[in-house]
């Protein structure tokens, strides 16, 4: 492996890069909703969780490469817009029948049904999808990010806030566990990933390098302060670079090959799939137990295949319509 990593290579292979946490988030989903696995293979599936933030830089960085092509003055109005549509076309189209289901199930009442559409479900209830009530939070103070670290103090800033969020993280203490303060500490040590790739997002255009020695420093950083330190929360943002190396690396090398298209194709579809995933589960798990006995469905390796073969060719129809839509919106919008 090279000794310098190109920052540039993130973009250069950023919907690969989506489809590898894309295939590292339905990976963890396993051993989390109960698939029965020996420890050593629940310990490896656990370890995609890290496909979150790796999701988390991609999107800071996407968000950065969106913002610095605007006026800052003109044009916020259609980066909120194009960002809303992004996430609440596909999100709409899954979620209005999956709440659909759920309260002809009995699980939801109808306004259990408005506060999941809204996406507020995760701050209050703990349950949802907990990514996109994140990223559009984030999204929603990005443009102001972008003024504040249009500085030459860039990194200082955004160095002294990671570490005000890990201090927040670990030094403020919940009883009361999966309320509204306990919901956001668990998001806000996210964040620290999500600003790591906005700052990245200049040098990445700007086609700059790091040493590998400095990414491998960021990692064994990681581990002193999670096994000497305790100190958990917020820190996976300092093993995110060294992974995405490793993992720009491989895929360099698989380029052309069936693999390159199988990850193109998962990054093209990465949010429909987290969503599809998910919301075929949360029903399943619902179905599976109330009406199917089988011995078939023990362990629930059945169930989960099936979540993962169905939730990828629907999350592709979802992405179909929903470029269609946003497409037909866009044109709407331009024609007023």
């Amino acid at each position: 492996m090279a000794m310098q990593f190109s920052i540039k290579d993130i973009s250069t292979y950023r919907t690969q890069l989506m489809g590898v946490s894309t295939l590292m988030i339905i990976a963890c989903h396993a051993p989390a909703s109960g698939v029965v696995m020996p420890r050593i293979l629940s310990f490896a599936l656990n370890l995609g969780n890290y496909g979150v933030d790796l999701f988390l830089l991609l999107s800071g960085l996407g968000t950065f490469y969106a913002l610095s092509k605007r006026s800052i003055k003109a044009e916020w109005g259609s980066y909120y817009k194009k960002r809303c549509r992004r996430i609440f076309v596909p999100y709409l189209i899954i979620f209005i029948p999956y709440c659909a289901i759920l309260v002809f199930l009995g699980v939801y009442s109808i306004g259990d049904s408005l506060l999941s559409l809204s996406t507020l479900e995760y701050w209050i209830y703990h349950r949802g999808a907990w990514f996109v009530s994140l990223i559009l939070v984030l999204y929603m103070f990005s443009p102001i990010l972008y003024r504040v670290i249009d500085t030459k103090y860039k990194w200082l800033f955004l160095l002294v806030t990671i570490l005000a969020i890990i201090a927040i993280c670990n030094l403020i203490t919940i009883s009361s566990k999966n309320s509204v303060g306990d919901n956001v500490l668990s998001a806000l040590g996210r964040v620290p990933s999500f600003l790591l790739g906005f700052g990245l997002g200049q040098s990445s255009k700007d086609g700059k390098k790091v040493s590998f020695w400095l990414l491998l420093l960021l990692a064994a950083t990681y581990f002193v302060l999670r096994r000497v330190l305790s100190i958990t929360n917020g820190t996976e943002w300092l093993i995110i670079p060294f992974i995405l190396a490793v993992i720009v690396a491989l895929i360099r090398w698989f380029k052309g090959r069936w693999i390159d298209a199988f990850l193109n194709f998962l990054g093209k579809i990465s949010l429909e799939s987290y969503l599809t995933n998910i919301t075929i589960n949360s029903i399943l798990r619902v179905l599976i137990p109330t009406f199917f006995a089988s011995s078939l469905f023990y362990g629930r390796w059945l169930e989960y295949l099936f979540v993962m073969i169905a939730g990828i060719a629907v999350a592709y129809c979802v992405n179909r319509l929903s470029n269609r839509i946003e497409t037909k919106m866009e044109t709407i919008a331009e024609a007023r």
